[in-house]
């Protein structure tokens, strides 16, 4: 078995020009559901700014941000932290709109009727 190390520099480059695996699948599921930053801040009780950062890997979050974000989301925490199982809670939510709809589940219209 080879193990290669990466060069310090390298490294450090490299994990300040990506976010861990954990942002990344955060931001991913954002965009499939076609959130903007500011309505998954809304959600989480927290700032626009502080969902963008953590995104990018400048800014952690508390655990009751992250949860209240991913649910906001209809996303599942364990695929978010573990990429693992399926990434909606449900499925997936409609995206939201030029006119500043909110996203919703398809499951939920039904509910409704």
């Amino acid at each position: 078995m080879v193990v290669l190390d990466m060069p310090s520099k390298l490294k450090q480059d490299t994990e300040e020009k990506f976010p861990s695996m954990i942002q990344l699948r955060f931001a991913y599921a954002r965009r499939e559901v076609g959130f903007p930053l500011k309505k998954v801040a809304e959600g989480a009780g927290i700032s626009f700014q502080a969902i963008a950062q953590f995104e990018k890997g400048q800014q952690s979050l508390k655990i009751e941000h992250f949860v209240a974000a991913c649910d906001a989301m209809h996303v599942r925490v364990e695929w978010v932290l573990k990429g693992k199982g399926e990434i909606f809670d449900g499925e997936k939510p409609e995206p939201t709109s030029r006119l500043k709809r909110p996203a919703h589940r398809k499951d939920e219209d039904q509910a409704e009727s």
